[in-house]
């Protein structure tokens, strides 16, 4: 029947009338309305829901075919108030379980505020922010008591393991913090004890007298404190070192006063060049450095490695506040085998000290200042290690920074050096890679900009990377001969080193996961630096003129093609979220589909058009195979694509809502783009299977106007991509398409472990990140219809594999049904479980879980739609069953059979290495790009 017409005669019957996912599936709301004023008692209560629009539809480019009228809220309330004395109004919406809640914002004991991410963090915002997905009114003509503390719902199933590991960890934190406290205390009272003491209050006063006669900043300040200096001079290196380095002192300042500045007078300047570091910053660096040199029994010591693999060699002359926070961070970051080099190039301040209390590295100790280049050149000659690295004595490095630059240089492909992400002391970037302009000039790519945004977070091959952090191979860098001296004293070396390297035919890239600080210019000044730089600019042009044809003239324009030199096309990927294998929903093929492409040497930049999460850590795996991945919130592909207009030489769209928001702007901005659609799956065609079983019938010419938009989105495409060859044949005979190619899903076989007595229970797996998905239903229709006939003669347990289950998942759990969640590494359940079961009564596509489980050797019973996605047989692959009762008559006969067991996991492995080999699949890819390309050139 209708609910438009209900089939009940008489008038004012009921109390209450409750209307639950109806009203979005009929037009004639106001009909509707008069059934229910029919039905209602005159003191009744109408309880009602529907979608809210914006939410549901709008913000989400989604149009659910089996909604005939979706309300907006102003609608929802004028169709309400203009038939209800009294209409309260509540959103509701999933989170992790399902909340509920007034939209009405009243005074309640605990007061309520909603926050929003902006781009500086949390902030509190309207009420009205908090959307609902979906509306609930109560309404009645008469006034409704309802309690104020009860205007809220919260649904929520949480797995007590996780509550049991949180109990454990907060149990340990307690613990350390008892600890902590326990320590803290013993150092308080000995604290307490010393400032008891008669020597600490004598230490105070004496303090306190020394900064009230000599202020910080003073000359008489800075007096005193060379003073100090010296005295402790004399009584640990004697009178004699003394002299000679206070007539050292005396004679380089008169001659080189501009460049040997003491410390203290420059901590006394303000720092105004690009490194923008306050006088604060280095006044706090000075005092821990003095703080050090006070106290003559600690050092620093180095680890000593027969064989070092890296010999970092780091020049300095004088700014030994910045040498003593580079070399805290060395020893405390460094993970590899290494030796540390250090080159003083004349220093006349505290430098000479601080390297006195440095055990276990080799010091070159020059009289005057050689410049970087030649101090370099000397401090390489004495390296043992694989590796040479020469490192800024104003850099700090963070964890694990070695062994990430290390395993770079050893595992990419022909790479001679590598660098990494600099930043500045102020959180700006200095540079992700460098760029070489056809006059010479260089680019920092990034340079001043928020080092995080992903276009920085990739790794790239570029012309150089700067000389403040730069790993080499020792073998390139003695057959170049070193830095080129033509340079002295410093400048465009590294430049010209890495264009020798390119020369050689290896190359440089940038490695971002690779983070350092770095003070910049702080050896000479920034106008200093900048001189130094036009003079070795010609001498750079002389010597690489040829090379520099090749490259881009310094344009902003060109900087977006001029930061990654690989020679391979461009590609843009356009999907709902970043990819990750475990989210389902054909992820786990996007995310293959992505690395194959990284592989056969494209350009690729992902740009997510929904969820714009950073999942990890597939995201970071992606963008160490040079694929540019976008995050982050307020991605806007309008102005991506302005900013990025004509750069693109390939565009592969991914799903049909994406094809629609986007074609326009594809057009629009990469006219001359390859346009490839890839139809993961026939939307439609799971649609209208899903209808049938739901028991929604729909008219014939529903199902072709569903069918017919899909495809119409396909036809705008140069080149469609699909999944199998059933779909393919479909939308070839529907659509009259001719440019329509299959790409199904690369699996690898794994090495089946575990014989069938050794295995036991039932194992589904599927993720459930869409409402209402394929595999919810599924596992419900199992769950409740096909496992209760199997347990009254099989004494097994039926397993729930995959992300983000619903509530209606979560009710099943029980002693016999285990509901898993979400399952990091599946392999323990394929070689543990005996039968694999994919009962799916509506879906598209093909089941790549199914695929998985056969390449683990798990023998399945699946529907008669799922064998006939991947053209199994019965018998030979899989067991197929048509209904509930062949379900438990196959799986109990599949548990039971140990040579039909051992027979279909033969043949499904021989299924997926003929159907899905890796290596073929991505010659496959690669010959679908090529005739992308092909299409091109002949249009």
């Amino acid at each position: 029947g209708s609910i438009l017409k209900i089939p009940i005669a008489g008038e004012k019957l009921f109390d209450v009338l409750v209307c639950f996912e109806a009203l979005e599936h009929v037009k004639e709301h106001e009909e509707l309305m008069k059934e229910v004023k029919r039905l209602l008692k005159d003191d009744g209560i109408f309880i009602v829901s529907t979608p809210n629009k914006k939410a549901y539809s709008d913000d989400l480019n989604y149009k659910n075919p089996f909604h005939e009228k979706e309300l907006y809220f102003d609608e929802f309330k004028e169709l309400l108030k203009s038939n209800f004395n009294h209409v309260y109004f509540f959103g509701q919406r999933v989170y992790a379980g399902s909340h509920l809640w007034s939209l009405t914002k009243i005074n309640e004991i605990g007061e309520e505020y909603v926050i929003e991410r902006r781009n500086k963090g949390f902030a509190v915002t309207d009420y009205e922010k908090k959307e609902p997905m979906y509306f609930i009114a109560i309404t009645s003509d008469k006034e409704i008591d309802i309690p104020k503390h009860a205007l809220r719902s919260y649904l929520t199933d949480v797995d007590n393991t996780i509550f049991d590991n949180f109990r454990g960890h907060i149990q340990r934190l307690e613990g350390e913090i008892r600890e902590i406290g326990m320590e803290n205390l013993r150092i308080n009272t000995e604290l307490n004890s010393i400032k008891s003491s008669v020597t600490w209050r004598t230490v105070m006063k004496w303090h306190s007298l020394v900064d009230k006669i000599m202020p910080q900043g003073t000359k008489r300040r800075r007096w005193y404190e060379l003073g100090i200096i010296g005295l402790r001079m004399i009584v640990n290196e004697g009178w004699r070192s003394f002299w000679w380095k206070y007539k050292q002192h005396r004679s380089s300042k008169k001659h080189k006063e501009q460049i040997a500045k003491s410390t203290e007078e420059k901590i006394l300047e303000t720092a105004q060049d690009k490194t923008e570091i306050s006088e604060k910053s280095e006044t706090f660096m000075k005092y821990k450095l003095l703080h050090f040199l006070s106290q003559p029994d600690i050092k620093l010591s180095f680890p000593k490695f027969r064989e070092p693999i890296v010999s970092i060699i780091t020049l300095m002359f004088n700014k030994a506040e910045f040498s003593y926070q580079y070399l805290e961070s060395i020893l405390a970051h460094t993970d590899v085998l290494y030796e540390l080099i250090i080159v003083d190039n004349g220093s006349i301040d505290e430098t000479t000290s601080l390297l006195d209390r440095v055990e276990n590295v080799t010091i070159i100790k020059n009289k005057e200042n050689l410049g970087f280049i030649k101090g370099c050149n000397q401090g390489a000659s004495k390296a043992k290690g694989k590796y040479l690295l020469f490192l800024n004595n104003d850099i700090v490095v963070t964890p694990g920074w070695l062994s990430k630059l290390v395993k770079t240089i050893e595992n990419y492909p022909k790479c001679g050096a590598v660098g990494c992400k600099l930043i500045w002391p102020n959180g700006k970037l200095q540079e992700a890679g460098s760029i070489i302009w056809s006059d010479g000039s260089a680019l920092g790519y990034g340079r001043g900009d928020n080092p995080m945004r992903p276009e920085y977070s990739y790794l790239r091959e570029v012309d150089y990377c700067s000389g403040a952090c730069l790993l080499v191979r020792k073998d390139l860098f003695q057959s170049l001969g070193s830095f080129d001296e033509r340079y002295i004293p410093a400048y465009y070396e590294d430049s010209d080193l890495c264009l020798g390297i390119w020369g050689l035919g290896y190359k440089v890239v940038f490695q971002p996961n690779v983070v350092v600080f770095h003070h910049e210019f702080t050896s000479s000044s920034y106008e200093k630096a900048t001189a130094l730089m036009e003079a070795n600019q010609s001498k750079f042009i002389a010597k690489w003129k040829d090379a520099l044809r090749d490259k881009l003239a310094p344009s902003q324009n060109n900087v977006l093609f001029a930061r990654d030199i690989r020679q391979g096309n461009t590609i843009l990927i356009l999907d709902d979220r970043i990819p990750a294998p475990y989210q389902g929903a054909g992820y786990p093929r996007a995310y293959r589909m992505l690395k194959f492409l990284a592989d056969l040497g494209y350009k690729v930049t992902f740009f997510p058009l929904g969820n714009a999460t950073p999942w990890q850590p597939c995201t970071n795996e992606l963008q160490q195979l040079g694929i540019e991945v976008f995050y982050g919130e307020n991605l806007d592909f309008v102005k991506f694509a302005k900013d990025r207009a004509g750069y693109y030489d390939l565009i592969l769209v991914s799903r049909p809502h994406n094809m629609e928001k986007t074609f326009d702007i594809i057009k629009r901005f990469f006219s001359k783009a390859i346009l490839l659609y890839d139809a993961e799956a026939m939307f439609s065609i799971r649609e209208i299977l899903k209808a049938k079983v739901k028991g929604v019938k729909l008219k014939e010419k529903d199902v072709e106007r569903m069918i017919n938009e899909e495809i119409n989105l396909m036809k705008k495409a140069d080149l469609v991509i699909t999944v199998s060859e059933n779909e393919k044949k479909m939308i070839i005979e529907k659509g009259e398409l001719s440019n329509v190619v299959v790409w199904g899903h690369p699996i690898n076989v794994k090495n089946p472990k575990n014989d069938f007595c050794e295995r036991k229970d039932i194992l589904f797996v599927g993720g459930f990140l869409a409402l209402d998905s394929p595999n919810e239903d599924a596992a419900l229709y199992f769950a409740k219809e096909v496992f209760p006939e199997i347990q009254k003669q099989l004494p097994c347990r039926f397993f729930i594999a995959g992300i983000n289950p619903p509530d209606s998942i979560k009710k099943l759990s029980s002693s016999s049904v285990i509901v898993t969640g979400y399952v990091e590494d599946l392999r323990g359940y394929y070689e543990k479980c005996r039968v694999f079961v994919v009962p799916h009564r509506y879906s598209a596509g093909i089941p790549w879980k199914l695929q998985e489980a056969m390449s683990y050797g798990i023998p399945s019973v699946v529907s008669e739609l799922t064998a006939s996605q991947l053209n199994l047989t019965d018998g030979n692959e899989v067991l197929v069953a048509r209904n509930t009762k062949e379900f438990v008559q196959k799986i109990i006969r599949l548990y039971q059979d140990e040579e039909l067991w051992y027979t279909l996991q033969r043949n499904a492995i021989k299924y997926i290495q003929k159907t899905c080999e890796p290596e073929v699949m991505k010659k496959t890819l690669n010959d679908i790009i090529t005739k992308g390309f092909q299409i091109k050139l002949e249009r």
